[in-house]
């Protein structure tokens, strides 16, 4: 689907930022444990490293260098997504009308002095109208706070105990930043407030109930549209002091060594997991010798090598990449890792350590490509090698 100019301008306003879906990424790649550890504690650090975020630095770095375009969003999705934050705006005012002003916000960066990188896009902003013990905390009338809204798949919702547990650090990290950046401008924005909203069945956690729910919201009156979302949505709050003293210096530093990263042209290891299918495209552009030999050879267009015909058509390319692999590993590791490998080849058949590996007569680059992998080695000759020559010979 086309990107609409509205959706095209804040894509690209997007590229010269580090917006707050991103900022998880930025200080994961950027922060040392101990770092984290320092400013979070060590129970929080442990669970923050272990979750997973939205992007990979990988992919973050490709995509703020403009060498990777952001993936569509499904139309479904960000409508239901932006009514969802409508839905949150009128139930805060709705549900909290004595002790809450709430207002949405339109899908746009905004930008703050906190860092040249900073920026974000914040759902819905709120006042407090009067002092209020919401939520285990103490707030103060004239308080203000950023609100985030997110929408949670009904599995993953009871995988993960949302109702009773604190949501994953990303998101609150998320939160944190778009309201430290607030903070900065103004100091009553002292509370980062995340709502998130489930479907109150699994039957409901569909395309059709998400397309009824924007059209209640776009055409009913209020107050019918409200009773039919809370009757099919769970709508839940949290409500966090805004963490300037611990939170904001840590993320000042990973702006800055990410600001570093990017005029410096440090591109970070990929995930070779996550970014399996963005490393093969890059390999697919800067090798167009392996796209002609898998064309010649296998008959396939798109540069990937069935692992099938790897090991049983071509095995002098596979037993060279495996013989490589074991004189670049410590034996007993390598002996460990490979037998591993070749069980899970339909995930991947090398890991990280192998991707750019080289010596003075061999280079080798491999990466999972689908149900195959793309790989290129180069061998120089003896001549070669000792002249300092580019290696002609190309499989």
């Amino acid at each position: 689907m086309e990107k609409t100019n509205e959706e095209q301008d804040w894509l690209e306003a997007r590229k010269k930022i580090v917006g707050a879906s991103e900022i998880s990424a930025v200080i994961r790649h950027t922060i040392s444990k101990d770092e984290l550890i320092e400013a979070m504690g060590e129970q929080s650090a442990t669970s923050f490293l272990s979750e997973t975020d939205f992007l990979t630095p990988y992919e973050l770095y490709h995509l703020k260098k403009g060498t990777l375009e952001s993936k569509p969003f499904s139309p479904v999705l960000s409508e239901f997504g932006h009514k969802m934050e409508l839905y949150a705006e009128r139930y805060l005012n709705n549900s909290f009308d004595d002790i809450i002003k709430a207002k949405c916000q339109p899908q746009e960066v905004l930008k703050s002095d906190l860092h040249k990188l900073a920026g974000y896009t914040p759902d819905v902003f709120c006042e407090f109208t009067a002092d209020v013990f919401l939520k285990s905390r103490d707030i103060k009338k004239g308080d203000k706070a950023v609100v985030e809204v997110k929408t949670i798949n009904y599995f993953t919702s009871k995988k993960d105990n949302v109702d009773e547990n604190d949501l994953s650090f990303q998101y609150i990290i998320q939160n944190q930043y778009q309201t430290i950046q607030e903070y900065h401008k103004d100091k009553d924005y002292k509370w980062a407030i995340q709502v998130y909203i489930t479907p109150i069945d699994s039957k409901h956690d569909n395309d059709f109930y998400k397309g009824k729910a924007v059209a209640y919201l776009d055409c009913l009156e209020l107050p019918k549209a409200m009773e039919w979302l809370q009757a099919h949505y769970n709508i839940n709050i949290k409500v966090y002091p805004v963490y300037n003293k611990t939170l904001k210096p840590l993320m000042l530093i990973a702006l800055d060594r990410w600001d570093d990263i990017l005029e410096n042209n440090k591109e970070p290891l990929p995930s070779f997991v996550r970014d399996a299918e963005l490393i093969s495209k890059n390999f697919k552009i800067a090798m167009p010798e392996i796209i002609s030999y898998c064309k010649v050879k296998y008959g396939v267009e798109d540069g990937c090598i069935p692992l099938n015909l790897l090991e049983n058509r071509d095995s002098d390319l596979y037993d060279t990449v495996k013989i490589y692999h074991e004189k670049c590993s410590e034996l007993s590791t390598l002996k460990k890792e490979t037998e591993e490998e070749k069980a899970k080849f339909k995930d991947m058949l090398l890991k990280a350590k192998i991707l750019g590996l080289d010596d003075d007569r061999f280079s080798l680059k491999a990466c999972k490509s689908g149900k195959g992998v793309a790989i290129k080695c180069n061998f120089k000759t003896t001549e070669e090698t000792l002249s300092g020559k580019i290696a002609t010979n190309k499989y």
